[in-house]
């Protein structure tokens, strides 16, 4: 599994490890901005979703397909700058198979609590085994 933090590691753990951009922003909605553009950068995906409590979100651009190829709604939360589209979580699979038959690459991130307040999010799914275990 591959572990992606803010800050640096000393040499020879560096050299074994993936080399990500660290997380600049401080606002809470950006850092998920943030995960897709990364994921969208080096493994040039079409969609990149996020377990969000019960729902995996596409957003920016990625809600806006999922709006016009699914007809799932796009909203723009509070004070997000971003719109999204949100898939409950007992849906996914039915997804995940229609991006394959519409030949998208695409990646799944689940979410786990690892403190109050605190998560991490895994790539779970995707069209690219290099991804795979990717953790933000």
């Amino acid at each position: 599994m591959i572990k992606i933090y803010q800050g640096g590691s000393p040499g020879l753990i560096q050299q074994s490890q993936k080399t990500v951009k660290k997380f600049l922003s401080k606002e809470k909605n950006s850092i998920q901005r943030e995960i897709q553009e990364t994921l969208k950068g080096i493994y040039k995906f079409d969609l990149v979703l996020m377990q969000i409590g019960s729902f995996y979100n596409a957003i920016e651009e990625d809600a806006i397909f999922i709006n016009k190829e699914f007809g799932i709604k796009k909203v723009q939360p509070g004070n997000w700058t971003f719109e999204v589209a949100s898939i409950h979580k007992a849906h996914i699979n039915k997804y995940i198979e229609k991006f394959k038959i519409m030949n998208k690459t695409f990646c799944i991130l689940e979410q786990k609590e690892i403190s109050p307040k605190k998560f991490e999010r895994t790539v779970v799914i995707s069209t690219s085994q290099e991804a795979i275990g990717i953790t933000f």
